[in-house]
């Protein structure tokens, strides 16, 4: 069809996005409906979500998980981690209907099934009573429009992408988590790359008995955050000269901590305890104390 070719090519010379054009974006490699009242997944989120169903099938292993995709837009993430743990029992929640539409699409477009919840951020939760095991969230996060790229700010939606401040989302999240996470549990969190110092002190004010890691993305930036509690962390000591490779920070009950890729780090040597989380399937990453 030449006129509707002619019209899409219109479209994206004028700088409309090509997703939203053929109504279409790829994530880990499946096909995700999308228009503009959903964000256009993007590379972090994938990342995202590869740490959190590699720390699932880990840990957590044959355990029947609970978990919830807060903010969940178009639905990408709660419908891959369906699809690792098919027995798991999934909820997206949004506060736009025309997002969970859209969560609802994907998932029959990609055969799983997943619960669909309309409300503010974690009420819905806790309207249902329900506890959750794993918690995933790539919520808005941005105070200053003049960070957003201005293809972004033209075409995708405002709701996804300012907050004020920057950190509301999570700060709700840390103050309330105990009416609807269970006592041992996983979160996991996509950030902006300047929140990390504000991060750790509204988790250090707000929980207790959690661990909490930073880690970079792909481009060097610090762009995820994972908490945990539940867990019996074992914890390794080594000088700072014996620690190259440094990939993120992490604090274990109150202490600083660093983590390192072990395939480069040198302080193997020195280990007095052996834990160790996977993260991702190609790197194995620890945990050390500075002395």
């Amino acid at each position: 069809n030449i006129n509707l070719f002619e019209d899409y090519l219109t479209r994206v010379l004028n700088g409309e996005p090509y997703q939203y054009v053929i109504k279409e974006s790829t994530f880990l490699g499946n096909s995700f409906y999308v228009d503009s009242n959903v964000l256009i997944p993007r590379q972090e989120t994938e990342q995202l979500v590869l740490d959190t169903i590699e720390y699932c099938k880990t840990i957590l292993k044959n355990k029947e998980i609970v978990m919830a995709d807060l903010c969940s837009g178009s639905g990408i993430i709660g419908i891959e981690f369906k699809r690792a743990f098919p027995n798991s029992n999934v909820y997206a929640v949004d506060i736009d209907e025309s997002a969970l539409s859209i969560t609802s699409k994907n998932a029959k477009l990609n055969k799983v099934n997943i619960n669909s919840l309309l409300g503010d951020f974690y009420k819905p939760l806790i309207n249902n009573n329900i506890k959750l095991d794993v918690l995933v969230s790539n919520p808005p996060y941005i105070e200053n429009i003049n960070q957003i790229d201005k293809q972004v700010w033209e075409y995708e939606p405002h709701l996804a992408l300012l907050a004020s401040p920057s950190t509301y989302f999570y700060e709700e999240v840390f103050k309330n988590y105990d009416k609807f996470m269970n006592e041992s549990f996983f979160m996991s969190f996509e950030i902006n790359e300047d929140m990390e110092k504000e991060l750790c002190s509204l988790i250090n004010q707000y929980m207790q008995n959690v661990t909490y890691i930073f880690k970079k993305d792909l481009y060097n930036k610090t762009r995820f955050l994972y908490i945990i509690k539940g867990m019996n962390n074992d914890i390794k000591i080594a000088s700072e000269s014996d620690i190259s490779a440094i990939s993120g920070f992490a604090c274990v009950n109150g202490v600083n901590l660093v983590v390192c890729d072990n395939a480069s780090s040198k302080a193997s040597s020195l280990l007095i305890s052996s834990f160790d989380i996977k993260f991702l399937s190609t790197s194995l990453y620890k945990f050390y104390i500075l002395k």
